[in-house]
């Protein structure tokens, strides 16, 4: 489901994308699938930035960041941040994720 979402989001379809994402989130979390799961709200994210809904991205990329944090893959959380910022530099909150990007190498 995560791919299908991915090739429907690139497509341009992007309800169908979120349907399969959201579909990919409910697979991940029965079978505990955690990293699919960050990974998968990582990728929603970046949805609703591009749809400009910063707020519903924002709150999605926590969730994600959340997940790396308690599994301890400080790579994966870096990762995330700076696609963060790449992705939603809109709404005065660039400088907060950069700095919490930043800080995560402290």
């Amino acid at each position: 489901m995560h791919r299908l979402g991915r090739i429907y989001a690139n497509k341009g379809e992007v309800e169908q994308a979120i349907a399969l994402y959201n579909q990919s989130l409910e697979i991940e979390e029965r079978i505990g699938n955690v990293q699919g799961k960050a990974a998968t709200l990582h990728r929603l994210g970046r949805i609703y930035a591009n749809k400009g809904e910063v707020d519903e991205a924002i709150a999605l990329f926590n969730q994600s960041l959340e997940i790396k944090e308690s599994i301890g893959d400080v790579q994966g959380k870096r990762r995330r941040c700076t696609n963060w910022e790449v992705s939603t530099p809109t709404k005065g909150k660039w400088m907060k994720r950069s700095h919490f990007s930043i800080s995560l190498w402290k």
